[in-house]
């Protein structure tokens, strides 16, 4: 029973096949190989061999689906040209404004905010303004889908779609004199009740507005999503995208410090290279905020 049970939960990771529990268990297939290797180690000590043989392939099925993430690892001897960061406040947040991590984006020349409300529209938004002179913002009274994007770079022109009444801003920024475009969205979560279509939806809507980008262009936020989850690999193909990370990188949730899910992404196309990826602890928030840096090819 228990080696079947460790087939199966490796069967779900693989295959979440839009079914609502399955597509939650797909987040965790490291949190299977931590119960194949217990079981393994108990027992190879009792000699089932039935139980062992199962625990070595849940180690390895799941292993294998977490390394074969399509994410990239920065390359940190390249120039950076301009540097992006993705933060997910946290609607029922706390923090004051005076907390907010403002030393670790002094580097940052496009930030974008989700579960901005109004109280921190209020508050940390206008503190933002002053660093990020160009911004776009639909704060929400309501949870959770509020966002802003905020840039030291002139902003060009921009819009806001509304798929499911979830804002996605689409902005084209002039960085260094090359117009860039840049995507925020933060996706419905595939979690009570079950929005895992509506997500998916989102997804293919925002790869489509990236593949039709005219030149550079990059996509952040909270996607909902984790990077081995064959939703992600068709995001990446359909919107012409590269996503950096740094290692496993989680950033959700936070309620007791340690991350466990990687859900929060910056993607790119192919006229950049990524030079930095790094995580940053936001207090009160249940996500870690993402910072990456990114070279053009070209220049």
């Amino acid at each position: 029973m228990v080696g079947g049970g460790i087939v199966c939960l490796t069967f779900t990771h693989w295959q979440p096949m839009g079914i609502h529990l399955f597509e939650l268990l797909s987040a965790f297939p490291h949190f299977t190989i931590a119960i194949s290797l217990v079981v393994g180690a108990l027992t190879l000590v009792l000699k089932r061999w039935a139980l062992v043989a199962a625990a070595f392939i849940g180690i390895t099925l799941n292993a294998l689906l977490i390394l074969s993430a399509p994410v990239i690892a920065p390359n940190p001897s390249l120039e950076t040209d301009i540097t992006v960061a993705q933060v997910n406040l946290y609607s029922n947040n706390r923090m004051e404004t005076e907390q907010f991590p403002f030393a670790a984006f002094e580097t940052v020349d496009v930030l974008t905010i989700q579960e901005l409300n109004e109280v921190y529209h209020s508050s940390l938004a206008r503190t933002l303004q002053t660093t990020f002179p160009y911004f776009i913002e639909e704060p929400w009274d309501t949870c959770c889908y509020g966002i802003g994007l905020y840039s030291k770079w002139r902003i060009l022109n921009y819009e806001i779609v509304r798929p499911f009444e979830v804002p996605i801003i689409r902005a084209e920024i002039l960085c260094n004199d090359v117009p860039v475009t840049v995507i925020s969205l933060h996706t419905m979560a595939p979690a009570f009740p079950d929005m895992t279509t509506e997500r998916n939806k989102q997804l293919h809507l925002v790869s489509e507005m990236a593949s039709k980008a005219n030149g550079p262009c990059i996509v952040l936020g909270d996607f909902n999503l984790v990077p081995w989850d064959s939703e992600f690999s068709r995001f990446l193909e359909n919107g012409k995208l590269k996503s950096v990370r740094d290692g496993f990188q989680a950033t959700y949730p936070m309620d007791i410090g340690i991350p466990l899910i990687p859900i929060d992404h910056i993607c790119f196309s192919d006229h950049f290279t990524a030079t930095e990826c790094r995580t940053v602890v936001i207090p009160g928030s249940d996500h870690k905020g993402m910072v990456a840096s990114l070279a053009f090819k070209d220049r």
